[in-house]
């Protein structure tokens, strides 16, 4: 699934752009904090099936244009002492994102309610 990366330095803000043959293309805007919480904000019109891990927070809002998905995750993020990720470092960083969540995700397991929240979801 090809990935595009792109950064915001001043805002300490990285977008994740997907492009998925069956899925479609969505956004992520995703901010981590020195302390190890995260907080996104998704435009993917699926995907809320499962939990999140705590301390990482995210938002889902299917149908956002990129520019209103901005907007909103300047609004809603959490303050706080941020990291900021050069962007070269970018590809590593998500890549440790995603180990640590699916590393979550393994010990904790999956509920029936989760496994039945994401079978039955809908795609728009």
């Amino acid at each position: 699934m090809p990935l595009h990366f792109l950064s915001k330095s001043d805002e300490n803000a990285i977008a994740v752009v997907y492009e998925h043959p069956q899925a479609g293309v969505w956004c992520d805007i995703v901010c981590r904090y020195q302390d190890g919480r995260s907080f996104t904000i998704s435009n993917a019109r699926m995907g809320g099936g499962l939990e999140r891990q705590p301390g990482h927070d995210m938002v889902r809002a299917p149908g956002l244009t990129p520019a209103a998905l901005h907007l909103r995750f300047q609004r809603e993020r959490a303050s706080g002492a941020m990291v900021n990720v050069p962007p070269a470092e970018i590809p590593q960083f998500f890549t440790r994102a995603y180990e640590e969540e699916t590393a979550w995700r393994k010990a904790k397991g999956l509920s029936r309610a989760e496994v039945k929240a994401a079978a039955f979801e809908k795609s728009a």
